[in-house]
């Protein structure tokens, strides 16, 4: 909020209640049109850091099978990671359910590559910018994070520290 735009900003706040100043915006410029999509945009930046944060906890839980549903499934869809590119509507299902390994998964073979397998991505300092039609967005978060992985019985673990890169679509 530009605080020059609140006329609150210029009256004293000598016998102002607390908050008082600030309760109050009179805006004559800004139309109750403009503050609802005002609204639906911060509304929308939100729902994007929440489903940024939903990835991280699901990822990190090795709830793969619900981090392939959080994508839109899209023919634009893309994945990058850092061993290869996912194209395509499946792309999440291919990186996430068939690549990686799901807590839920039943083969035993497969599962037991989670043994010693953990890997925490941390969403900080998010960056979400809305369209003005709230329809599409786009977000970046630094990731400082750890991974653990074991071989042979042999654990090793390291500090990561990557960028997610996310476009946003409305999709009802």
């Amino acid at each position: 909020m530009n605080m020059q735009d609140n006329n609150a900003y210029d009256k004293p706040a000598e016998g102002a209640k607390p908050g008082e100043r600030f309760n109050h915006i009179e805006n004559p410029k800004r139309t109750q049109a403009e503050m609802s999509l005002e609204f639906e945009r911060l509304t929308a930046a939100k729902t994007c850091e929440n489903l940024a944060g939903s990835f991280s906890y699901l990822f990190s839980a090795n709830r793969m099978v619900e981090v392939a549903e959080l994508f839109a499934h899209t023919d634009t869809d893309k994945i990058t990671m850092p061993y290869g590119v996912y194209h395509g509507a499946d792309a999440a299902d291919r990186c996430f359910v068939q690549d990686m390994v799901d807590i839920d998964d039943p083969d035993p073979v497969r599962h037991e590559e989670l043994k010693g397998r953990m890997i925490i991505p941390d969403m900080c300092t998010p960056i979400v910018e809305v369209a003005g039609d709230c329809k599409t967005a786009k977000g970046l978060w630094n990731s400082p994070g750890l991974e653990a992985h074991s071989q042979n019985g042999t654990g090793k673990g390291w500090w990561t520290w990557s960028k997610f890169a996310m476009d946003f679509i409305l999709t009802y």
